[in-house]
C-alpha cells in the first residue's frame, strides 16, 4: 500500500483551485484528510472555506528591488549580475494541520 500525502503545497492560485476541486470531487476534506497551502498570497485566500494557508511574496519589495537593480544596471551595464532574495511569509490558516499519524 502507497502512504497517501499529508500535505500539498501549490505553486500559484490556479494549480490551488484545481487542487480544491479534484479534493472535492475525490471526497477529501482540507485539512482533515490533506492541509492544502499556496505559495502566494491572494486577496480572497481568507474567503475561502476553509481559509487558505499561503505563503506570501513581499510583492511590493520585488518591485522596488526590481526598479533598483534596473536602474543601477542601466547606470553601469558592465556590473556583474547577482541573486537577492526577499523573505516571504507563512500566512497560516484553517486549511493546513498536525500531519496525520
Amino acid at each position: 500500500m502507497q502512504p497517501t500525502p499529508t500535505a500539498l503545497i501549490d505553486g500559484n492560485n490556479q494549480a490551488t483551485i484545481a487542487a480544491m476541486r479534484w479534493m472535492t470531487d475525490h471526497d477529501l476534506t482540507v485539512p482533515h484528510d490533506i492541509s492544502l497551502a499556496s505559495f502566494d498570497d491572494f486577496e480572497w485566500a481568507d474567503l475561502f472555506h476553509p481559509r487558505l494557508t499561503a505563503i506570501r511574496q513581499p510583492i511590493g519589495d520585488l518591485g522596488q528591488t526590481a526598479v533598483r537593480l534596473l536602474a543601477q544596471r542601466l547606470d553601469d551595464p558592465a556590473q556583474p549580475g547577482r541573486t537577492i532574495r526577499l523573505e516571504p511569509q507563512l500566512i497560516l490558516r484553517d486549511s493546513t494541520t498536525q500531519p496525520r499519524q
